[in-house]
């Protein structure tokens, strides 16, 4: 795994922040030999361990930091400069629209009720809001001179 770009790695770490993936470990990583990775298997992310409402226990988990629970991503570790630039690329690349436009697929496909359409939306919109704080507060994250957290755990901009 470490033959992956530390930039790689630090995106990587941003996306299962982003969509709390709490399950990530190195079979679910895919890797060729040119350095590109992929990561595959999302199951335990969003509605992944949710049991009953889907909708209400999706929001319930939208302000936790805990996506690394199994410390896989700090056996990777990325500097504080690389995840910075994870921060900032899932911040310029993930606009309002690039979360709704899916999940209405996805609710027009049925795949979603109108309940968890919105909660989807509203978790993304926050987690996306508050993805630098996230990143940086993982245990053993590094955390460079950009890595000041609000008493809300809320990013300064």
């Amino acid at each position: 795994m470490l033959s992956i770009p530390e930039e790689t790695r630090a995106l990587m770490e941003a996306f299962d922040a982003l969509i709390y993936n709490t399950d990530r470990h190195e079979e679910n990583i895919l890797a060729d030999n040119d350095g590109h990775a992929w990561v595959v298997d999302h199951d335990g992310a969003l509605f992944g361990n949710i049991k009953g409402n889907r909708a209400t226990g999706l929001l319930s988990t939208k302000g936790r930091y805990d996506y690394d629970p199994m410390g896989f991503w700090g056996k990777l570790p990325a500097t504080s400069e690389a995840r910075e630039r994870a921060i900032a690329h899932i911040r310029a690349g993930l606009a309002l629209s690039a979360i709704e436009s899916p999940v209405w697929h996805l609710y027009n496909l049925g795949l979603l009720r109108a309940p968890e359409r919105q909660a989807v939306i509203e978790f993304l919109s926050d987690r996306r809001a508050m993805i630098g704080s996230i990143v940086r507060r993982r245990p053993g994250a590094a955390v460079g001179k950009q890595g000041l957290l609000t008493d809300e755990g809320g990013d300064f901009e």
